[in-house]
């Protein structure tokens, strides 16, 4: 006589999909106040490189430089704030 086992599924986790809030239309608070901090440093020194915000927007919102990338080009689309040059070597600058 032969035993077959069969195998137990595992458990299935359900994921839930993480909207950005480009795309989910919603922006939180916190997003609104990095963005006005960007906004408040773009306007105080005329343009920043990326290296030049990334330093202080990282110490302050202890976030990473993805999500600076994001919070700017949220600025970009919404009018605030324009990307001068190419990618390696240009600056933001305020609309």
């Amino acid at each position: 006589m032969t035993l077959m086992m069969t195998p137990i599924p595992a458990p299935v986790t359900l994921i839930t999909s993480r909207l950005t809030p480009e795309i989910s239309g919603l922006t939180s608070k916190n997003q609104d106040d990095r963005q006005q901090w960007l906004l408040s440093q773009l306007r105080s020194t005329g343009s920043m490189r990326m290296d030049e915000v990334f330093p202080g927007y990282e110490k302050r919102f202890r976030l990473s430089k993805t999500t600076l990338e994001r919070d700017l080009n949220g600025l970009r689309r919404r009018g605030a704030v324009r990307f001068d040059g190419k990618k390696r070597t240009g600056c933001w600058r305020c609309v």
